[in-house]
């Protein structure tokens, strides 16, 4: 099948630094994607193989309030998930958790 990759490595983990902190960090890793190389889909040709790391960095301010620090791409691999469409680089997103 297109564009699904013949093996995959997932690495994670997570480290509580006191009460108040939490670091989140993972290693994705794709290989073997076959796409076709023409429009008649008769020859395939493989995609570089995919490298995203990504962190997540947790201040649990109060027991009901969080603010979150989220980074993908870290390495800013310049990689095809699907044929013609490359990834976005380094992405970070900052957000905020409320639970009442």
């Amino acid at each position: 099948p297109w564009h699904h990759p013949r093996y995959q490595g997932d690495l994670s983990s997570t480290y509580r630094l006191y009460d108040k902190i939490c670091i989140h960090g993972a290693l994705h890793w794709l290989g073997g994607i076959e796409v076709p190389e023409d429009d008649r889909l008769q020859q395939a040709k493989q995609l570089e193989d995919i490298v995203d790391v990504s962190l997540v960095l947790e201040y649990q301010w109060r027991s009901r309030f969080s603010v979150f620090l989220h980074g993908k791409n870290l390495v800013d691999y310049h990689n095809e998930r699907y044929v013609h469409y490359p990834a976005l680089g380094r992405r970070g997103v900052i957000s905020f958790s409320y639970a009442w």
